[in-house]
């Protein structure tokens, strides 16, 4: 008799975390649950989804893809090949978000994806009036399920970054492509989908847009959060600072890496 945990110490290889954790989600059990239920023999229906999912793996199919979901901020959200699959260091715009924003505040999220940053900000800060936007209408679609999931109120349009955003906001906040288009790390990002990752030769494209056009979209003393590629930081303050932005700083993610830039919008008196 092969068992569930000889076929995968037999064949998951490397792979052999990422086939139990999706052999977990095939039968909907807790790990706990799992080790006792490995040493069942394996049927053909689990044998062919776990070779298959193998296959995948091998390919370069995040797992997130495989599951269909990833977690991010402690909520579940749907992710398909047409998002960007959400990282615990974009954790740190949530933070940043609740930090800066009043009770009642307006809030435009840019590039929203599967909407994991305007979704766990709207359930930490109900208060908060939240406008999301993407310029992929598969990208909203996700992110318009999730929201349902979560039952949240935030409402989502379609835009190419402030093409089709009318009025000002409190808070401006967004994870841009930022990764250059000869970056070697864009090998290991190859099934994500390639606008949410790059927006020019240099990546610095989408940020450009941003801080350029930020300030005809913030209200007097608002904010604007901008996560960032390693290396970008300093370049990102200048132009900041530029575009007469005042209350720069730079923050950096769990890893010890500068990771997000907050700005503020120079008050009437002093513009």
């Amino acid at each position: 008799m092969l068992t569930i945990d000889a076929w995968l110490r037999q064949n998951g290889a490397r792979f052999q975390h990422e086939l139990e954790i999706l052999a977990r989600a095939y039968f909907g059990i807790s790990k706990a649950e799992f080790i006792c239920e490995s040493d069942q023999s394996i049927t053909p229906n689990l044998k062919n989804y776990l070779s298959d999912a193998l296959v995948k793996l091998k390919r370069g199919t995040p797992l997130a893809y495989l599951l269909g979901y990833k977690e991010f901020w402690s909520l579940e959200f749907q992710v398909n090949r047409n998002v960007l699959i959400p990282r615990p260091e974009t954790e740190l715009i949530i933070e940043k978000s609740i930090e800066l924003a009043n009770d009642g505040d307006s809030v435009l999220e840019l590039g929203t994806g599967s909407g994991a940053i305007a979704i766990a900000l709207a359930k930490e800060r109900p208060d908060l009036s939240i406008t999301a936007t993407d310029i992929s209408i598969q990208a909203l679609e996700v992110a318009r399920e999730n929201a349902r999931k979560h039952k949240c109120k935030i409402t989502l349009e379609h835009s190419d970054w402030f093409e089709s955003v009318s009025g000002t906001w409190n808070l401006i906040l967004s994870n841009p492509p930022y990764i250059a288009e000869n970056d070697p790390h864009l090998d290991f990002l190859a099934m994500e989908p390639r606008v949410a990752l790059v927006s020019g030769p240099t990546g610095f494209e989408a940020l450009d847009v941003l801080i350029e056009n930020a300030h005809n979209h913030l209200k007097p003393c608002g904010h604007l959060i901008i996560e960032h590629g390693i290396g970008q930081a300093q370049e990102i303050k200048k132009k900041l600072a530029s575009h007469h932005f005042t209350e720069i700083s730079s923050h950096k993610d769990l890893a010890n890496i500068n990771r997000i830039v907050t700005a503020q919008q120079v008050s009437p008196e002093y513009g």
